[in-house]
């Protein structure tokens, strides 16, 4: 920086060029770090700052050039080169600091922007373990409500099934004119089955027996009489199982009817309906007494025919509820009732004999009108 320089002196300085400019830039350069540090010391603390203006103030003193002589230049209270090498350390020192400072405050910053990190995800963590707690709480909720709306749904069908049931009750308790229509074996099913066993099977049975050269009156009394034993041997058997099923349910072996009043009306439905539902797996075991009965490997193969489909009518009809009715009755001699009889083979006003029975119910409501031959 001097140059050239030349000491005479405590306070000479020799200068080889023009010292007034030499002053001018060696001054304006010190202005140009003390301008630099300013800018820099802006981010200082407050100690470092008074520090830093004080030196400022420093650097900012004039130099009194006393006298300049062609060569020389004459500078009050200190030495020239000293005073600027200190400067310059200590400028070069500030700027240290300040860089030291700086990199002190960018390390604290980093480290408060990484606590404030660690702290928001620690915040974070906390709301979510609240919210998976929450959640929980809700899902255990949702499926107590579930269960509990669950065993109330299953509560009201067993109330409504039981309201429906004893309604239902008191509406087919012995009445005729209510039909379950999805039953195939319901009662006007089956009388019209029974229709077509007179019609079928009861027609080839009879051209049978009137072959094997037996009197047509003869032939229709022997088939009719196959039916009523069958009939009458149903009857019994479908009365004693439901007195059975009595006794078993009530542990009472003295009950005689099953619709006494000894046996709740709910209770009586049951069983009736249980004999419906039972009655094509018990029917082999009717089958059998029925065959016994009517001494089945006597007949011929037609009128087998006709006995076997005679013996599923009849125990159908035995198992309903109420039970069908075969009305064979009818005098000879009594006035045709044609409300519930049709004519055999010619009309007439007065009864001869029956040919096929009146279907109808206990209680006298006819489904199917009988056969009768007039005199």
């Amino acid at each position: 920086m001097f140059e050239h320089t030349e000491r005479m002196d405590e306070n000479m300085v020799i200068v080889e060029s023009n010292p007034q400019k030499f002053v001018s830039s060696l001054i304006e350069t010190l202005h140009d770090k003390i301008s630099q540090i300013q800018e820099e010391i802006k981010d200082c603390p407050t100690d470092e700052l008074q520090q830093c203006e004080q030196w400022v103030m420093v650097l900012n003193e004039p130099l009194d050039v006393i006298e300049v002589e062609a060569g020389f230049i004459h500078v009050s209270n200190s030495n020239l080169k000293e005073k600027t090498e200190d400067m310059f350390c200590l400028l070069d020192s500030l700027q240290k600091s300040i860089a030291k400072y700086k990199s002190k405050q960018k390390e604290k910053m980093k480290e408060e922007t990484i606590n404030n990190e660690i702290n928001k995800n620690e915040k974070l963590q906390f709301r979510m373990e609240q919210l998976d707690s929450q959640i929980k709480y809700f899902e255990s909720e949702e499926k107590r409500l579930k269960e509990k709306i669950f065993t109330l749904e299953v509560q009201k069908e067993g109330l409504l099934t039981r309201l429906s049931e004893v309604a239902g009750m008191k509406v087919f308790e012995n009445n005729p004119n209510v039909q379950d229509l999805s039953d195939t074996k319901r009662p006007m099913k089956l009388v019209e089955a029974f229709g077509e066993l007179y019609d079928n099977e009861w027609t080839d049975a009879l051209e049978d027996l009137l072959r094997k050269q037996i009197p047509e009156r003869q032939a229709i009394e022997n088939l009719k009489d196959i039916l009523k034993t069958i009939f009458d041997l149903s009857c019994t058997s479908a009365r004693n199982q439901r007195i059975g099923i009595a006794k078993c349910l009530l542990f009472d072996d003295t009950c005689t009817e099953c619709n006494s009043d000894a046996v709740p009306q709910s209770l009586r439905r049951r069983m009736k309906t249980l004999q419906k539902e039972a009655s094509m797996d018990v029917f082999p075991f009717i089958k059998e007494q029925i065959d016994r009965r009517i001494d089945r490997e006597g007949l011929s193969e037609e009128v087998q025919k006709y006995a076997d489909r005679c013996a599923l009518l009849s125990w159908l009809m035995n198992v309903q509820d109420p039970p069908l009715v075969l009305k064979f009755a009818a005098h000879p001699g009594e006035v045709v009732n044609k409300t519930i009889f049709t004519f055999y083979t010619k009309s007439g006003d007065f009864i001869d004999f029956v040919v096929w029975p009146v279907v109808m119910y206990e209680i006298g409501t006819v489904l199917r009108k009988g056969v009768i031959q007039p005199q």
